[in-house]
């Protein structure tokens, strides 16, 4: 800074060291101020990129603990069951919820028959089930004494049909067959019943019988483990035990029985219990890099507490049943670590 005076003399003010040093610290300081917001706000990025790294690597833990707790259960459950049959000829077998290991030995005395039924000669002849029918008007189908009054939609051999079978309660079939050339079909309406035995059906349209009965159908019969008084069924499908159910296809020869066994795949029970160590294993060291004073962005989170507490639910969970109840009785240990 310069000034001028009378007479061309001049002055200048030159600041010294010490007061470009206190002039530097007020804008270090100020500089400082106005930048601890945005330190303040990098750190929480920072801090929130810590969490979201340590929950991206918690929820890949967990999510494949609950895949191995699923492929587990599985493993031990009906899946994990395997059925065969020495001759399947004779029988075809399924397994379901409630199955368990086990030999058993059939033997089929007698398939079963079911009832046939055909439509009377001398009534309405039909060339077109489009078209035409039996007879007219309602009419009352009546199955082991049990009366049904049916009212077909369209007066044709076809609406009757469908008049039947949409009553699945009538425990019948229907169907039309043609009994005449191709050239002059005759169609006609028949009637099985869906139960194996001596079923009785008639069809009438008022005081007039429809049916002629074809067959009258038999029970099927079989015997277990070589029990002597056979065991009747209105049905091929029948249930050896809890979960064990057989659908009879021949009729063994006499005297001879086959042998069905249900066998445990060992091998996929001991897959799955090593997937469920290691990936329960992984998910305890996982949430062991949240504690700690070296802990990861995570520590303190109640998120962290929570899963630990599940972690332990888990592996001293118990439902009480006899047999496998706990993984402690699939042979899973626990210590301190995992």
């Amino acid at each position: 800074m310069s000034t001028s005076a009378t007479g061309g003399s001049s002055a200048i003010f030159s600041g010294t060291s010490r007061f470009s040093s206190d002039f530097q610290q007020v804008l270090t300081r100020a500089v400082n101020i106005a930048s601890l917001p945005i330190t303040q706000l990098t750190n929480q990025v920072t801090n929130l990129q810590g969490q979201a790294t340590a929950l991206s690597s918690l929820g890949s833990k967990f999510s494949a603990l609950q895949s191995a707790i699923q492929g587990l259960q599985n493993a031990t459950g009906v899946n994990s069951l395997t059925a065969s049959v020495a001759d399947n000829s004779i029988a075809q077998v399924s397994l379901s919820a409630g199955a368990s290991p086990a030999t058993y030995t059939l033997q089929v005395t007698a398939l079963g028959s079911y009832t046939n039924t055909l439509s009377a000669d001398g009534l309405l002849k039909v060339s077109d089930p489009s078209t035409q029918n039996i007879a007219s008007g309602s009419v009352t189908l009546t199955v082991n004494g049990a009366a049904t009054t049916l009212t077909p939609q369209s007066n044709t051999l076809n609406g009757l049909v469908n008049a039947i079978n949409s009553q699945p309660g009538l425990n019948v079939q229907a169907s039309i067959v043609n009994v005449g050339p191709s050239g002059t079909p005759d169609y006609r309406l028949s009637i099985q019943s869906s139960k194996l035995g001596p079923v009785s059906i008639q069809l009438n349209s008022g005081s007039s019988s429809l049916l002629n009965n074809l067959a009258t159908g038999t029970l099927a019969s079989y015997e277990v483990d070589g029990l002597s008084t056979p065991i009747t069924s209105d049905s091929r499908t029948i249930t050896l035990a809890p979960g064990v159910s057989a659908n009879l296809t021949a009729q063994s020869a006499a005297g001879v029985a086959t042998t069905i066994s249900v066998s445990q795949q060992t091998l996929s029970v001991s897959n799955a219990l090593s997937t469920f160590v290691n990936a329960y294993n992984a998910a305890t060291d996982d949430l062991n890099n949240s504690h700690g004073t070296s802990g990861d962005a995570l520590q303190g989170q109640s998120l962290i507490v929570n899963l630990g507490n599940t972690l332990q639910q888990l592996g001293t969970f118990s439902s009480g049943a006899s047999g496998i109840g706990s993984l402690t009785d699939l042979g899973i240990t626990y210590n301190r670590t995992g």
